[in-house]
């Protein structure tokens, strides 16, 4: 196997997780809702927004009777 074949394959890896990353990103704007530019929620890190969307889907999902959080 060639050195480019291997480069080539760590950026599909690394491509896919920005976009599961985006992915969720959006999810979490969707679900906030905020006024706030993208910048200043990318700044604020998304590892809080995670937190919240976590917390937020375990709600629904109790709501629905569904345990699977």
């Amino acid at each position: 196997m060639t050195r480019g074949k291997v480069s080539e394959r760590r950026v599909v890896q690394r491509n896919r997780r920005l976009q599961k990353t985006h992915e969720r990103f959006h999810i979490l704007y969707e679900i906030k809702r905020i006024s706030a530019p993208c910048s200043q929620i990318w700044e604020g890190g998304i590892g809080k927004l995670s937190r919240e969307y976590h917390e937020r889907v375990r709600f629904t999902a109790e709501q629905k009777g569904d345990r699977r959080s």
